[in-house]
């Protein structure tokens, strides 16, 4: 056995127990009603203008659920998929993780599923001058640790797919939060900030109902689910056997 990398890093318990707490936690509640400080231009731009300096020490957990209603031949019809993912900034290294589980039923037909938690470390690739790769360390089949690269745009960014221009935004005391100025009494999404310009929640829902001549209409709930918070957090990278370093995916 080897040490990877021998940097001063974690995969402390205090990680897994806190990824299991969360699994619990009402991620939607909470990011729906925390409430969101005005923050300034100045807060703002310094903020999103380097994620990876504003996100270094930070635990964010991101969750998306999609529910559908009918009814098909006289019989209700109801499933939720949900996906979620921890996400813990520390020491210089990402932890993640993806859990994914669907509820539901079809009359008395039960369409609970769950798919296996899929887990990873990241860290910097020192062999890379460029910085364009990174090591990744995952657990194989065999629940064992092996290590391969992966490019640095292929890693997933809860935060990647939001407008952070400060001027597309304004603030909307009935959504609590800053909305998109197009989007006052929209579906579109909220972002919250703590009094220090911190992004700390981000909540977004869209309810829709799609005519259909078999089903007879299906009514469908979508929510996205960013939660952050900040401090505390360490990284410890875990032990890889020799010859388990792969190529880059």
């Amino acid at each position: 056995m080897k040490k990877a990398l021998r940097l001063t890093v974690t995969a402390a318990l205090a990680v897994c127990v806190s990824a299991l707490a969360c699994a619990c936690a009402p991620i939607s509640s909470e990011a729906k009603g925390t409430p969101s400080a005005h923050v300034t231009r100045e807060q703002w731009e310094a903020y999103f203008s380097d994620l990876d300096v504003s996100l270094e020490n930070c635990e964010i957990t991101y969750e998306t659920s999609s529910t559908d209603t009918t009814y098909i031949l006289g019989i209700k019809y109801t499933c939720t998929s949900v996906v979620k993912y921890e996400i813990v900034h520390a020491d210089g290294l990402i932890y993640q993780s993806r859990s994914a589980h669907r509820t539901g039923a079809y009359g008395d037909v039960s369409l609970d599923d769950t798919d296996a938690t899929v887990e990873f470390y990241v860290a910097p690739n020192p062999d890379d001058q460029f910085g364009n790769t990174l090591n990744r360390y995952w657990k194989n089949a065999g629940g064992e640790w092996s290590v391969d690269l992966i490019t640095v745009g292929s890693l997933f960014d809860p935060l990647g797919t939001l407008s952070t221009d400060y001027d597309d935004y304004v603030y909307s005391d009935s959504r609590s939060g800053y909305v998109l100025k197009e989007d006052l009494g929209g579906e579109d999404v909220v972002l919250k900030f703590n009094e220090a310009g911190q992004l700390v929640a981000v909540w977004q829902e869209e309810t829709g109902v799609s005519a259909s001549a078999a089903l007879g209409g299906v009514r469908t709930v979508e929510q996205m689910n960013i939660v952050i918070e900040y401090g505390g957090q360490t990284l410890t990278l875990p032990e890889v056997e020799e010859g388990t370093e792969g190529d880059v995916v």
